[in-house]
């Protein structure tokens, strides 16, 4: 079954005082590219970065990496922009598709893996998404069948609307041990507490 990824990278890094959080340095690498690094390892295709916002920095940050990059030119319109953007790109033969934010470093493999495990047993007919003590985190894995609902929003709304829309038998949870899937970076302080937790 093809699953593709979206990362949404298009923001403006607003709540930031030192620049593009995703060029921020995380073992020794920009954000991006250890989070686009983590993603590839899980085996997603295609692996669609939507920059937006600083978007030369960013490409150069991904060089040589396997991405197919999307411009949104409209990035400042909110995450729905970027939504449309990302699944428009995507093949006719994708299954599915894990919508993934740039500002998440501490994701795993493993984790992503696990995710990815239970779309394929849903038949890639069913939402899945991660749990930690019981709050929704992130990716969150969709069907084709609603890539059509995804089009459809609007304003600075991300895929987390769907999914709350959506009836609870439509819905998979997937409970993980740690809390990687709520933890990204969107100001200094944030980026100071992820570095301490990659030090741990």
């Amino acid at each position: 079954m093809k699953i593709g990824a979206i990362i949404l990278a298009a923001g403006g890094s607003s709540r930031m005082d030192n620049g593009n959080k995703l060029l921020m340095t995380i073992d020794g690498k920009p954000m991006i590219a250890s989070v686009v690094d983590t993603i590839a390892a899980g085996g997603f295709r295609p692996v669609v970065v939507v920059s937006g916002y600083d978007e030369t920095a960013l490409h150069q940050a991904l060089a040589g990496r396997q991405v197919q990059f999307v411009s949104n030119t409209h990035w400042e319109q909110g995450l729905s922009s970027s939504l449309r953007a990302g699944i428009a790109a995507l093949p006719p033969e994708t299954r599915g598709v894990a919508i993934m934010l740039g500002d998440m470093p501490l994701l795993k493999v493993v984790t992503l893996q696990a995710l990815k495990d239970c779309f394929e047993a849903q038949g890639g007919e069913k939402i899945v998404y991660p749990t930690y003590r019981g709050q929704q985190g992130n990716p969150v894995f969709f069907p084709r069948r609603l890539f059509p609902e995804l089009l459809a929003l609007q304003g600075d709304m991300g895929a987390r609307k769907l999914l709350r829309q959506m009836d609870i038998e439509d819905t998979i949870p997937v409970p993980v041990g740690t809390n990687e899937v709520l933890e990204d970076c969107d100001t200094d302080d944030d980026y100071t507490h992820i570095l301490a937790l990659l030090e741990d």
